[in-house]
C-alpha cells in the first residue's frame, strides 16, 4: 500500500493505548496546563481577593508621631492635622507681646544684651510666664521631649526654670529656649562613678526653637545660667551635671563642657 495516502496524514503514530500525559508548567504566578492544544490559565496570584476603586484612600487615618486621628478626604481636616503635626517647628504656639515681656520683666529676674533675653523662672513667683511655659510642654512639645515635660518642676523646690525670648522684629518675639535645673551639692563621674562634692548644677534638659538651632544659643543659655543661678557661687562649665539621656544630649554637653563622655557628671539619684 502506498505510504502517500492522505488518510496517512490523519493517523496517529502513537501506537500506545494510553492517554496522553498533561503538560504542566508554571510561568511566574498563572500554572497553565496545555491538553489536546487548548490553553487554560489557572490564577493563582492570592493577593488581590477584590477590587480596589482607591477605598484605601478613604476613612479616617490615624497618625502615630503626633497621636491625632484625621479624615483624609476632608482638607480642612488635613491642614488642621499639618499645623498640629509640625507645632513645634513653627511659631504660633511660642509667640509672645511685648506687653508681656514688660510684665514679666517686673517679676522674674533676667539678663538683656544683644537683642536676647532670658529669664529665670521660679515656680513660686505667679506669672502668666510659667503658665506659658507649662502650656507649651504639655501641648506643644510633649512628643519631641517625652516624660521630660511631664513633671518639669519635679517634686522639690529647688527645681528652677528659665526661658529665653527671641526677637524676630520691634512687634515679634516668641519663646526659642527653655531649661530647667537644681542647685545640687554632689555628683558622680560617669565612668568609674566616684561621688564627688562641691556646688554643681544639675542640667534636667535643654531645649530650643528648631528655627534657631545650630546659632549657639544654647550654649549662651547655659552661660546665664551658670552666672545668674545662683549670683554668689562661680559655676565653672565643668559643673554641670546630666542625667543618664540621648547621645546628642551627652555630645551638647560634652562639647560645651570641653569634656569627654566618660568624663561627664551625672545626678547621683534621680
Amino acid at each position: 500500500m502506498s505510504s502517500n495516502l492522505i488518510t496517512n496524514y490523519f493517523t496517529s503514530k502513537n501506537t500506545s493505548k494510553k492517554r496522553p500525559r498533561l503538560e504542566e508548567t508554571n510561568e511566574d504566578k498563572d500554572t497553565i496546563i496545555t491538553k489536546n492544544k487548548k490553553r487554560v490559565f489557572y490564577d493563582t496570584d492570592k493577593n488581590q481577593q477584590r477590587l480596589d476603586f482607591g477605598q484605601r484612600n478613604i476613612g479616617p487615618v490615624y497618625c502615630r508621631a503626633c497621636d491625632t486621628m484625621y479624615e483624609q478626604t476632608n482638607p480642612e481636616d488635613v491642614k488642621a492635622h499639618e499645623k498640629y503635626h509640625n507645632r513645634h517647628t513653627t511659631l504660633d504656639s511660642f509667640k509672645v507681646t511685648l506687653k508681656q515681656i514688660n510684665n514679666w520683666k517686673k517679676l522674674h529676674l533676667f539678663k538683656e544684651y544683644d537683642g536676647k533675653l532670658f529669664f529665670h523662672i521660679k515656680k513660686s513667683s505667679r506669672s502668666t510666664l510659667i503658665n506659658k511655659i507649662e502650656e507649651i510642654l504639655k501641648n506643644t512639645l510633649n512628643n519631641e521631649l517625652g516624660n521630660e515635660v511631664k513633671n518639669p518642676w519635679g517634686t522639690k523646690i529647688s527645681r528652677e526654670g528659665y526661658a529665653y525670648i527671641h526677637k524676630v522684629s520691634d512687634k515679634i518675639f516668641f519663646i526659642g529656649g527653655i531649661s530647667f535645673v537644681e542647685y545640687l551639692k554632689e555628683a558622680k563621674n560617669c565612668s568609674n562613678k566616684v561621688v564627688a562634692k562641691g556646688n554643681f548644677l544639675g542640667l534636667y534638659f535643654i531645649w530650643i526653637h528648631p528655627l534657631i538651632r545650630r546659632r549657639k544659643i544654647g550654649t549662651e543659655l547655659l552661660d546665664v545660667i551658670r552666672e545668674i543661678h545662683i549670683p554668689s557661687i562661680n559655676f565653672t562649665k565643668r559643673h554641670i551635671l546630666i542625667d543618664h539621656s540621648t547621645e546628642d544630649f551627652k555630645n551638647f554637653i560634652s562639647s560645651y563642657t570641653n569634656m569627654h563622655i566618660s568624663e561627664i557628671l551625672l545626678f547621683t539619684a534621680l
